[in-house]
């Protein structure tokens, strides 16, 4: 299972935060361009059947995002609401969705 995030703010958060420090990916399918799209990305890596744990913000512009890759996936499952925190203060918030049984295609960037 891969994790990702559809803002690069978000994606070096997991990368630096998460236990053991994974490779956190970018899935860039909107918003504006970034340095994640010039680095090997999930695609580059992923093997059919695969899944991702992707975080985004739960907003009708970012809602797109799992909405843009649930075709290229098996299975889409919304997940909780997480809060990221500094300190004792939640300073944003984040739906988690997974996506499973990846199936070898990805979105077009548009």
């Amino acid at each position: 299972t891969f994790v990702a995030a559809d803002r690069y703010q978000d994606v070096s958060e997991l990368a630096y935060h998460l236990p053991d420090r994974p490779i956190a990916y970018c899935t860039c399918v909107g918003g504006r361009r970034n340095q994640y799209e010039l680095w090997p990305g999930f695609r580059d890596h992923a093997s059919i059947g695969d899944n991702l744990v992707l975080a985004v913000e739960d907003t009708s512009l970012s809602a797109g995002s799992p909405t843009k890759l649930a075709r290229h996936f098996g299975l889409l499952q919304r997940g909780p609401i997480v809060p990221i925190v500094r300190g004792d203060d939640t300073v944003a918030v984040r739906r988690l969705w997974l996506l499973t049984k990846y199936t070898g295609s990805w979105p077009t960037r548009e």
